[in-house]
């Protein structure tokens, strides 16, 4: 495969402020965006390993992760505090 065009600019050399087309926070009247609104706002970097939505950067996460996470919150803090959190 041959490197991917990717519509992000370079960090390491720009100082620039990035700002792709397509705006997330309008999303239409029932308030999910529509899949040809994320496309245009979404962005892969895969050299780098950056995702971008609009201008911030996105994490990608297995859902399992905040299981793990839940659990030991609550194994650590007890139930009541981990509520609190």
């Amino acid at each position: 495969m041959t490197r991917p065009h990717s519509q992000l600019p370079d960090h390491r050399v720009t100082t620039e402020h990035f700002s792709p087309r397509g705006d997330s926070s309008l999303p239409d009247a029932v308030g999910s965006p529509t899949a040809e609104e994320l496309t245009g706002c979404l962005f892969f970097s895969p050299d780098d390993g950056r995702i971008w939505l609009n201008d911030q950067r996105m994490l990608l996460l297995h859902s399992s992760s905040f299981g793990t996470l839940r659990r030991e919150i609550i194994e650590r803090l007890g139930q009541e505090h981990a509520r609190g959190m």
